[in-house]
């Protein structure tokens, strides 16, 4: 009996953690991404706008100013659905334009990480609300060169 159940356990329990419901209070968290984020880089600023469309919707641009040139990175949605969470980001020049999107898998303090295991890279989308003005995100997942981690430090831009 106890080989029985020690067998469900091992069956259940992640199929239980795979489809894990969300609240809409989970979803609110996010809202602290709401604003202008910056990251300084080698000759250039990346920024990432964030607003909050409505109760079930985020939506976020991305783009890079180098000089006198702006270049757009990309567009994301941050949807509530279902118990879901999920993060669609349309990048630039990548999948004919069409959003990818990645699932929310774990809430850690104020760290939510995305993940989808069908796309080539990344798999995993991490942001880390480390503070009120501080985020850090990244992008991880398996290259031909092996396991590869791109971090993004943002700092935020106070409101104006």
């Amino acid at each position: 009996m106890k080989k029985i159940i020690q067998i469900l356990l091992v069956v259940t329990v992640p199929v239980l953690q795979l489809s894990a419901q969300y609240q809409p209070a989970d979803f609110t968290k996010l809202y602290a991404l709401k604003g202008t984020w910056k990251m300084e880089s080698k000759g250039s600023t990346t920024f990432e706008v964030w607003k909050v469309e409505n109760d079930s919707l985020m939506s976020a641009t991305s783009y890079k100013v180098s000089k006198r040139d702006t270049t757009w990175l990309e567009a994301i949605k941050l949807v509530f659905s279902n118990g879901k969470i999920l993060y669609m980001p349309v990048t630039k020049d990548q999948n004919q334009q069409q959003p990818i999107a990645f699932t929310l898998v774990t809430i850690s303090g104020n760290k939510y990480t995305f993940e989808n295991k069908t796309h080539d890279f990344p798999q995993l989308i991490t942001y880390d609300l480390q503070s009120k003005d501080r985020l850090l995100a990244a992008i991880s997942g398996p290259t031909t060169n092996g396991p590869k981690t791109i971090n993004y430090p943002f700092e935020k831009i106070p409101d104006q």
